[in-house]
């Protein structure tokens, strides 16, 4: 007993010596604890904006306050506690939300060149279409691999690039990509091949409905033009078609597809 009044007396006298106001030094005992489970914390918490870092900044500062209070509460003198407890509780309070939202604004900046670095990875920056790595990762994770393929290309590419400049070739593109996104179902996807090839699966789908909606992509593709101002070009494409069913090679499946392409 005689050793632990012994550190309970030390344990008060740095606190009233150790700074103004007489709790203070209570923060300098928990802050590098609380520093690096703040950082455990950010990591675990998703922060993608500034409204998410002050929430977290405040949580942050109040449970910081808290252990302050309580810290202060177990050394069992009122004198000590009372005359420290206010000061104290707003200096944990005040630091520990400025440093955990500066903390959380580096770990939102980290969150956001993430992202954006995924979404360059994952999908064309042009149409909007995965990209042929992410296209096969959403295909192979499905739980019962089953469907449909449709590949097809735009008629023309390079007339429309060399007629009316590479801007509107993009611009018929985007156009294509976003007729084809329009007729996907929530399970269904699209990615780009390459230049003006694109991919599609229809998950579930058997020849017939793939060939339904391969005809409803056709004529609304048909109905869209680009233009340099002067001249314009009504668009259409090609396709190609294969069902894929439980158990077969998905490349096998898509080079099938590939040919009824290049036989259109």
């Amino acid at each position: 007993m005689g050793g632990v009044r012994s550190i309970r007396v030390a344990v008060q006298s740095f606190l009233v010596r150790s700074a103004p106001c007489g709790g203070g030094g209570m923060y300098l005992i928990f802050a590098p604890v609380l520093r690096v489970k703040g950082v455990e914390m950010l990591k675990a918490f998703k922060l993608d904006s500034r409204l998410h870092v002050l929430i977290f900044a405040l949580g942050f500062g109040v449970m910081l306050a808290v252990v302050a209070i309580g810290a202060l509460w177990l050394l069992q003198d009122p004198v000590v506690f009372w005359a420290a407890v206010r000061i104290d509780t707003w200096v944990a309070l005040s630091i520990g939300v400025s440093v955990s939202y500066g903390f959380g604004l580096k770990v939102l900046e980290l969150n956001l060149a993430t992202q954006k670095l995924d979404r360059l990875a994952s999908y064309d920056f042009l149409t909007g279409a995965m990209t042929r790595a992410r296209f096969f990762r959403q295909i192979i994770e499905q739980p019962s691999l089953e469907g449909g393929f449709l590949i097809f290309d735009m008629d023309d590419f390079k007339e429309i690039n060399d007629t009316l400049g590479h801007a509107a070739g993009d611009a018929a593109l985007v156009k294509i990509a976003a007729v084809a996104r329009a007729n996907l179902g929530p399970e269904d996807c699209i990615c780009r091949l390459g230049g003006d090839e694109f991919l599609v699966f229809f998950k579930g789908l058997d020849r017939f409905h793939v060939h339904d909606r391969a005809r409803s992509i056709a004529m609304t593709i048909m109905e869209q033009k680009v233009t340099d101002g002067q001249r314009e070009i009504y668009l259409s494409a090609s396709f190609g078609i294969s069902v894929l069913n439980a158990g077969d090679d998905i490349d096998y499946a898509i080079g099938i597809a590939d040919a009824d392409l290049y036989r259109a």
